[in-house]
């Protein structure tokens, strides 16, 4: 398949103080549909934007399987985003595999983090390590 491109700027990274990032990884066996979530928490201070567009793009190893590759909420809509607040922002991503083996799904997340005086967009590469059975 493709792959993600652009370079991401150490300023377009989320820093610890802003808030945490986790990306869930899968554990399933071979023709199982298992769900990992990729999440943005906000930094005491912070919060996540609900009116910048997020988006999480993702692309897949041959022998996986996604239910979906790109994700979008934002602009106060919730849109494919499995919780959406100022607190936290996550989608759920669906994946299985034709075969036994190690995988790695590659993407990029794209959001916002505000303080009350102003946001600061963020682009996060992510990887989700697929163990197969």
């Amino acid at each position: 398949m493709g792959e993600v491109k652009g370079t991401i700027t150490n300023n377009q990274r989320l820093k610890p103080e802003e808030g945490t990032l986790v990306v869930d990884n899968i554990q399933t066996t071979t023709g199982t549909m298992t769900t990992a979530v990729v999440k943005v928490v906000a930094a005491r201070g912070f919060h996540v934007s609900t009116k910048y567009p997020s988006t999480l793009t993702l692309v897949a190893p041959d022998g996986v399987r996604l239910e979906k590759t790109t994700f979008a909420a934002g602009k106060e809509h919730k849109g494919d985003a499995n919780s959406f607040s100022e607190q936290a922002l996550s989608f759920a991503v669906n994946a299985m595999a034709d075969r036994p083996g190690a995988y790695e799904i590659h993407g990029t997340f794209s959001f916002g983090v505000c303080t009350d005086e102003n946001c600061h967009p963020k682009t996060q590469p992510i990887t989700i390590a697929m163990a197969v059975k």
